[in-house]
């Protein structure tokens, strides 16, 4: 009997023991568990963000290209090709001085030409103007040129200034701003004129504030159609014109690559826009 008991007594540190086993294991196993869990949930959350960059940058590409052929082909669909204009928009310039070509560095073209489309003096709708013979009346210009903002504002909304590429194109920029501008003036504007009254960098988001390019004379409109352009090249090849871009896939790439520092003309990241347009008037 007093060795039963003894065995009884014996016994119970080892199922002690053995409990005590059971729970440490089960804390390793479930620790790794836990953290192979952890890992594939940051996994899975960065490929996740990494493809919600990739669609968002798609898509703000997609839509700027839209914008240019809803507005650019159109307009210049129903120009002449003998009212068109192209000239190099120069790199640099000082403000409200003379902003002819100076150096080699461009930072693309300017294309403005005449357009027949202006309000009905009666209705005030929108309509193509043409004479008594049916050729176009002629009212306005329009302008298209890209440019980089302005260094204050360059820095300000993107938090650096982006350096020179030392080609005769500047394409280390992602950031230049297409721009679409209405001027009130029936004849076709001369160089001189466009280079320094209307070619002016933009330094916000509202371009019609007096204080950025409202003041400019005959202004009717000004509009950005995009914000994250790499080069705007337009070619006159007659009875053609033709329109190379280059947008660049900013939000998607301004994680994974220092921008602002080497050319991105043929970058994976930027998007070639080709088209050419036969003006019918």
């Amino acid at each position: 009997m007093k060795n039963l008991r003894l065995s009884s007594f014996n016994s119970v540190p080892r199922r002690r023991g053995s409990v005590l086993g059971t729970t440490f294991v089960e804390l390793i196993i479930t620790t790794g568990i836990f953290s192979i869990l952890v890992l594939v949930l940051f996994i899975v959350l960065r490929f996740g963000i990494s493809s919600w960059k990739n669609i968002e940058s798609k898509n703000a590409v997609q839509t700027q290209l839209s914008k240019v052929e809803l507005f650019m082909l159109e307009d210049l669909k129903r120009a002449s090709y003998d009212q068109i204009s192209v000239l190099d928009m120069p790199s640099t310039w000082a403000p409200g001085k003379g902003k002819t070509l100076i150096g080699q560095e461009v930072s693309g073209s300017a294309v403005w030409f005449l357009t027949a489309f202006a309000p009905d003096e009666k209705t005030g709708e929108l309509v193509f103007n043409r004479d008594d013979n049916g050729e176009p009346v002629w009212k306005r210009n329009i302008l298209y040129y890209v440019t980089r903002p302005s260094p204050e504002w360059h820095r300000d909304k993107y938090g650096y200034e982006c350096a020179s590429s030392g080609n005769s194109k500047d394409t280390c920029c992602p950031h230049k701003w297409l721009i679409r501008k209405e001027i009130d003036v029936s004849t076709l504007l001369s160089e001189s004129t466009v280079e320094n009254t209307y070619l002016t960098k933009p330094g916000g988001h509202y371009l019609m504030d007096p204080a950025l390019m409202g003041s400019e004379p005959d202004l009717l409109k000004a509009q950005t159609l995009a914000d994250s352009i790499v080069d705007f090249e337009v070619i006159l090849r007659s009875p053609e014109v033709e329109i190379n871009l280059r947008a660049f896939r900013l939000l998607e790439a301004q994680s994974v690559m220092q921008l602002g520092t080497s050319p991105l003309e043929n970058d994976s990241f930027t998007v070639h826009y080709r088209a050419r347009v036969v003006p019918n008037n």
